[in-house]
């Protein structure tokens, strides 16, 4: 009997390696997860322990970072969808930038002591302690955003590269397992330690992130690629903008993607300061908010595997219109009912699987949608709008919360707004695919009928 293969451009794979492929890249999501956690969850309790306003968390973690985002992601991913080189057009984007994304994640969990050192030995007399650390602390983030840029978007576009299409659906479900698995043990196992041991959880994730991020990036092997099209625009940059725009801003499926991604992004402004709900709000220890982020991330996991089959079932963009629907109804409800430790995990655990289900069906819309030769200049693209809305919205979300007088659970209002508004460019995905299928069908048919004639 003849083993089943698997192809993806030039790769394929047997059931072995197969195996093999999956397992570097889920270990790579692991650590990645575990890495990505530590900003969000720790800069801020950090930053607010050293006098930083909510507008000010919001500035320095959010929008300053997504500014970066937005002016340098179209450039490194137009690059990598360029670039030809022996170990692939992706993986040396990955591999080159870990070891200083670890430098500077140690320097900002160190930056406490580096700032009173600072502090004591040569500024003094130019601000307090507090000041040294805030500034320092701004700067080393700045250096981490930066450089983890380039894992962030790339590493995404590696795996539509040598994932199989016909396996995507299912892979990506075991993907966001692991994930919400990350997510579980931050939550669970290290956040309860954030209050008296915080440097010392960035020092173990960040040794462990690039240990087992540059093993990963030697284990997964690149395929071979066509040369890529003439450079029409040449070095000119206008030349080069306005051809950017022109290709990845012309059809209406493609601005719907964008604006969807945008819009959910603000989730990831309004998480910056979510566990102020329970801390501030509801009086509740680290212990707990960590127990409750932990244990919403676990119980998120039978979202993702019933996520993973309604894809292959139902398609990504109902899945993802359904759980649009499902978080702004769950975020406005929270807002009125969480007054309590049990409420707060309910509603928190809800309101996880909602964003797992969205998730779910999201990269796999990108694959559907994005054309594969230019998969990372389109997804750049993606990012550049989803940033304009960030760079706004970081800022804007910690001055809503400082107007409404630190009352941390308005953030659900907030979020319940715009996710309800992600239900208009569903929409039209779903109505510019459904002419696209239509389009596709007709071609097929005359095709067809060009054969038979050819043969009568």
């Amino acid at each position: 009997m003849k083993e089943q293969k698997w192809f993806v451009g030039t790769l394929s794979y047997d059931r072995k390696q197969l195996v093999k492929l999956f397992a570097w890249l889920l270990w790579g999501d692991f650590v990645v997860m575990l890495m990505m956690s530590v900003m969000p969850q720790l800069l801020p309790l950090s930053l607010k322990h050293y006098g930083a306003s909510n507008a000010m968390i919001g500035l320095l973690v959010g929008t300053i970072p997504v500014a970066i985002n937005f002016i340098f992601n179209p450039i490194i991913s137009t690059i990598s969808d360029r670039h030809r080189g022996r170990s692939g057009r992706r993986l040396p984007f990955l591999l080159w930038p870990t070891p200083i994304i670890t430098l500077f994640l140690l320097l900002v969990g160190y930056a406490p002591q580096l700032g009173e050192y600072c502090h004591q030995t040569f500024f003094s007399g130019l601000c307090d302690r507090n000041m040294m650390v805030l500034i320092l602390t701004g700067i080393f983030v700045i250096g981490y955003q930066f450089f983890n840029l380039f894992v962030a978007a790339i590493y995404w576009y590696m795996l539509a590269d040598v994932v199989p299409s016909a396996l995507m659906g299912r892979f990506f479900s075991m993907m966001r397992l692991v994930s919400q698995l990350a997510g579980f043990v931050f939550g669970k196992y290290l956040f309860v330690y954030a209050e008296h041991y915080m440097s010392t959880i960035y020092l173990a994730i960040g040794l462990l992130y690039l240990v087992s991020f540059m093993a990963m990036c030697f284990g997964v092997k690149e395929g071979q690629y066509p040369p890529p099209e003439p450079n029409l625009a040449g070095l000119n940059p206008l030349k080069w903008l306005r051809e950017y725009f022109k290709t990845c801003f012309k059809k209406p499926e493609y601005i719907s993607v964008f604006c969807l991604t945008a819009l959910f992004n603000t989730w990831c402004a309004a998480s910056l300061l979510f566990n102020f709900i329970g801390l501030n709000d509801l009086h509740l220890s680290y212990q707990a908010v960590g127990e409750v982020t932990g244990w919403g991330a676990l119980a998120a996991v039978p979202a993702v595997v019933l996520g993973g089959w309604m894809v292959d079932r139902i398609g990504a963009t109902k899945l993802t219109f359904m759980a649009a629907g499902f978080l702004s109804i769950t975020a406005f409800a929270a807002f009125f009912f969480i007054n309590s430790y049990t409420t707060y995990l309910i509603f928190s655990i809800m309101l996880f699987a909602g964003i797992a289900f969205f998730q779910i069906g999201q990269f796999p819309m990108f694959v559907e949608v994005f054309p594969k030769e230019k998969y990372g200049q389109f997804s750049s693209a993606n990012a550049m709008v989803a940033c304009s809305l960030m760079m706004v919205n970081n800022y804007g979300v910690g001055k809503f919360v400082d107007l409404m007088h630190d009352q941390y659970r308005f953030l659900l209002l907030y979020l319940a707004v715009f996710w309800s508004m992600m239900l208009i460019p569903l929409v039209i995905i779903a109505v510019e695919q459904n002419k696209n299928r239509k389009i596709k069908t007709i071609s097929e048919l005359i095709v067809e009928n060009e054969s038979i004639a050819e043969v009568i």
